[in-house]
C-alpha cells in the first residue's frame, strides 16, 4: 500500500511539473526562472526571470527581473528591478529600472530611477514622472523625465530622449542643455 501511495505522489508531482513547463513555455519562447516559481489561477510569479526573444534583423533582447508576475490572459509580465539588453552587431544597449510592465514580444515599459547605456552613452533619469517605453518591432523607444546623458566630459539634458536602435540613432527633446566639464 505504501509504495502505491509512493508512485501516486510521484506521479502528481512529474504531473504538475509538466503543466508548470508548459504554461512558462506558452508565456515566452524562452524563459527562465533561477529562483521560486507559484501560480495562481492565469497567473504565474517568479523569481529572478529571464525573457529573450530574437529580434528583427537577428539581434538578440533579453529581458530580466528579480520578480515577474506573469498573466496568461493579458500576455503581459509585471516585472519588479527589471533590465532590457539588447546586444547585435557592433551595438549594445541596455536600461535598468525599478519597475516595469512587459507585454510580451511587444512592448516594455519601465519606471523609477531608470539608469542605462547605449554604446559609449550612459543615460539616466531619476523624476517623479519617469518613464521609459521600448516597442520590440520598431526598435524605437522613448526615456522620458529629467534626461541626462553624458560620454566622456559632456553632459547633455532633455525633457525626453528618443532611442532608433534599428537606425543607431538618439534624438533629444524639449529644454535641451549641452555641458561640456560641468560648464553650459
Amino acid at each position: 500500500m505504501g509504495k502505491k501511495i509512493i508512485g501516486v505522489l510521484q506521479f502528481a508531482v512529474a504531473i504538475f511539473t509538466i503543466v508548470l513547463i508548459a504554461a512558462i513555455w506558452v508565456f515566452s519562447s524562452t524563459a527562465k526562472s533561477g529562483g521560486n516559481v507559484v501560480t495562481a489561477e492565469n497567473q504565474i510569479y517568479l523569481e529572478r526571470v529571464k525573457l529573450s526573444q530574437t529580434m528583427q534583423g537577428g539581434d538578440f533582447a533579453v529581458v530580466t527581473a528579480e520578480l515577474a508576475y506573469l498573466s496568461r490572459n493579458q500576455e503581459l509580465a509585471v516585472l519588479e528591478d527589471t533590465t532590457l539588453r539588447i546586444e547585435g552587431e557592433g551595438t549594445l544597449f541596455t536600461s535598468r529600472a525599478d519597475r516595469g510592465q512587459y507585454l510580451f514580444n511587444i512592448s516594455l515599459v519601465t519606471y523609477g530611477h531608470i539608469e542605462g547605456v547605449y554604446n559609449d552613452l550612459s543615460y539616466s533619469a531619476s523624476g517623479d514622472n519617469c518613464s521609459f517605453t521600448y516597442n520590440f518591432s520598431e526598435g524605437k523607444g522613448i526615456l522620458k523625465d529629467s534626461v541626462a546623458v553624458r560620454q566622456d566630459a559632456y553632459l547633455i539634458t532633455a525633457d525626453a530622449l528618443y532611442f532608433d536602435y534599428t537606425e543607431n540613432s538618439i534624438l533629444f527633446n524639449g529644454g535641451v542643455s549641452l555641458f561640456l566639464n560641468g560648464k553650459l
